[in-house]
């Protein structure tokens, strides 16, 4: 199972600046993380869910209040 920087790490590598239903952030996430559908359960779901709000709050992923979510300027000015 993979810990919050694992996803962190690749939910800044596979979320993009534009907004993504959070169905298709666990598509991008399984791509990059290399998991199949079977390993994608609902506790690995959770955990997914857990890093957003957690970014969320601090201020690192927006979300639009419907179930979409992307990366804040904060984020890429990190990468630069």
């Amino acid at each position: 199972m993979a810990n919050q920087k694992d996803i962190w790490d690749a939910l800044s590598s596979g979320l993009g600046r534009e907004w993504m239903a959070l169905r298709d952030v666990y598509s991008v996430l399984g791509r990059v993380m290399g998991l199949s559908d079977s390993e994608m359960g609902p506790r690995w779901k959770r955990n997914v869910r857990n890093v957003l709000q957690r970014r969320k709050a601090s201020g690192e992923v927006e979300w639009d209040g419907s179930g979409k979510y992307r990366l804040t300027a904060r984020v890429d000015k990190a990468a630069e």
